[in-house]
């Protein structure tokens, strides 16, 4: 199989897939939070973590040694709950996105506990996991407790992702990945449940990677991960399973490119330019040469003052300059893998003017270009 590396971006939690989070989960069970059974505890300057009993009802995977158990929910998810007297300390009184718009994070109603994703990466900000955790769940429980950091806390399970909860209607289709045969399990699952298509194209790519499939196929497979890789390019599956639809991928990975509605998916488009790398696609180099030139504009423009890069960072304006700094950096890359001289020129210029920048300590894209460079002169023409 091709390898491939995705380079993060700094403001993007990383995924877990479905495959992994049912392979890692000691226990999965139907479950809610006992009310009145959430506590805060503070960690010794190494953040915080909050304890609670859950109640299972149903256990789909393990053996609980009760139907009531403590967890521990990790630093990186965060809860609220009547009486919360941490609010300020764990995340809260700050803001929440929803559906893409931010606003004030409100105390839960009465009887209500709310678990949040908060990423340390993301502060002050947090994404509402879910609306009430008395209410049943599909709880996704693994022992990732280090004893020098929680030696109070050793052998608890808990969750620290917010896939880790996931709502009700998906039990079969978790309960699949179970079956002796997940695969041919979570395909029927599929025709049961179409909507479920884009989301398990995640897990069922990586067996189109482990086999030679025919060009229809291969561009069916193309045509279900695209759509998801939107918003979960961080996940190895979904590339191996665009890397082994071969040549078939590549005109549907370039309309994704040169598509205007997909210039915000900064995440997506690296990914699809790396894989355009890894393919050797020649017929791409026009369109990541015009995305160089495209950006070039825009940098040509700004005047980037020391610590720019982390200055005012959850501005709309250092968010742009990181995503497009995300971009040209992908960009490079992938014309070094694919070999073309035609490249060389605009490869040449982009190492020149980035050369001259302050880039705040970032020097990727001109070590990328430097290796792309290398590559060109023993490229093809």
């Amino acid at each position: 199989m091709l390898g491939l590396t995705i380079p993060s971006l700094a403001w993007l939690k990383i995924g877990v897939s479905d495959a992994e989070l049912v392979s890692r989960a000691e226990i999965i069970a139907v479950a809610h939070v006992k009310p009145g059974s959430v506590e805060y505890f503070a960690n010794e300057g190494r953040g915080f973590d909050h304890r609670a009993v859950l109640i299972l009802t149903e256990v789909l995977k393990g053996k609980p040694a009760a139907k009531e158990i403590p967890i521990l929910v990790r630093y990186g998810l965060t809860v609220d709950f009547p009486g919360n007297t941490n609010r300020s300390k764990s995340g809260f009184g700050w803001r929440m996105i929803s559906n893409g718009k931010t606003q004030h994070v409100e105390a839960p109603g009465p009887n209500t506990i709310q678990v949040h994703d908060f990423n340390p990466g993301t502060w002050p900000t947090t994404h509402l996991v879910v609306t009430d955790a008395t209410e049943g769940q599909l709880w996704f429980l693994h022992r990732q407790v280090h004893a020098e950091r929680f030696p109070d806390a050793l052998g608890l399970v808990g969750v620290k992702d917010s896939a880790d909860i996931q709502p009700l209607t998906l039990r079969e289709y978790f309960r699949a990945y179970l079956a002796a045969q997940p695969e041919g399990a979570v395909r029927k699952v599929v025709e049961q449940q179409p909507a479920l298509a884009r989301r398990a194209a995640v897990f069922l790519g990586r067996f189109a990677s482990q086999r030679t499939i025919s060009e229809d196929e291969a561009k069916n497979n193309v045509a279900q991960i695209l759509p998801v890789l939107m918003d979960n390019w961080q996940h190895s599956h979904l590339i191996s399973g665009l890397l082994a639809s071969g040549p078939a991928a590549l005109p549907q990975l370039r309309d994704f490119m040169t598509d205007p509605n997909h210039e915000g998916r900064t995440g997506a488009r690296m990914a699809i330019m790396s894989i355009l790398g890894e393919l050797r696609d020649r017929a791409s180099v026009p369109l990541l040469t015009d995305l160089l030139a495209k950006h070039e504009k825009f940098w040509a423009t700004q005047t980037l003052e020391p610590g720019w890069w982390s200055d005012d960072y959850w501005s709309d304006a250092t968010q742009q300059r990181h995503a497009l700094y995300h971009e040209v950096n992908a960009a490079v890359r992938a014309l070094g893998q694919i070999g073309d001289k035609r490249a060389k020129a605009v490869v040449e210029q982009t190492k020149r003017v980035w050369g001259q920048r302050d880039s705040n300590g970032n020097s990727q894209i001109v070590e990328g270009a430097t290796s792309a460079l290398t590559a060109l002169e023993r490229g093809r023409d």
